[in-house]
């Protein structure tokens, strides 16, 4: 019977093929849990952005708060993807320690809006963090805040509460948002 270091080195073989085969080896990792996290973080590492890519999901999926700090430092990739992954996979795990780095990932990228639905799988902890970018005095923070709320389950309605909103920018934006 192979040891666990063994089956993670394994599986970091896999990890580096495209296709089902690498997305396999993820989950496999992601299985082994904390055991993997050293391995992964070495791999996120790497110059390969598909590697990188791969083992963010991994540590994503382990989900463990000691993940937190390797997942916001790939918040800030140069790979838009890879960034925006990271983000992603730390705002699905619902703790207010990785909704604060993906609030200072969103509060850096110059979009208008952003790159897609940041919270779109948080859960309280994405209404509690999007009611608070909501009323930041940054319009451009509350313009992603707009589109990240429309698109989260928790959150929208903050959004069709915009829709009558005093201020006719806010309007406009609620209501592009929506539609």
């Amino acid at each position: 019977m192979r040891t666990t270091q063994e089956r993670i080195r394994k599986e970091l073989v896999y990890l580096r093929v495209s296709g089902w085969i690498g997305k396999r080896a993820e989950t496999r990792l992601a299985k082994l849990g904390t055991d993997a996290l050293p391995f992964l973080e070495e791999a996120t590492k790497s110059k390969r952005v598909e590697l990188r890519y791969r083992a963010l999901w991994a540590i994503g999926l382990i989900g463990t708060e000691r993940a937190v700090p390797i997942l916001a430092k790939l918040a800030f990739d140069q790979d838009d993807a890879v960034s925006y992954d990271a983000q992603v996979a730390l705002s699905m795990m619902s703790s207010p320690r990785a909704v604060r780095f993906v609030y200072r990932a969103l509060a850096s990228q110059r979009e208008e809006k952003p790159l897609g639905a940041n919270l779109g799988c948080s859960g309280s902890y994405a209404r509690i963090f999007l009611r608070r970018l909501l009323h930041s005095k940054d319009p451009a923070l509350v313009r992603k805040a707009i589109y990240m709320a429309a698109q989260n389950r928790h959150a929208r309605r903050l959004v069709k509460e915009l829709v009558f909103s005093p201020d006719p920018a806010i309007r406009a934006i609620a209501e592009d948002a929506l539609s």
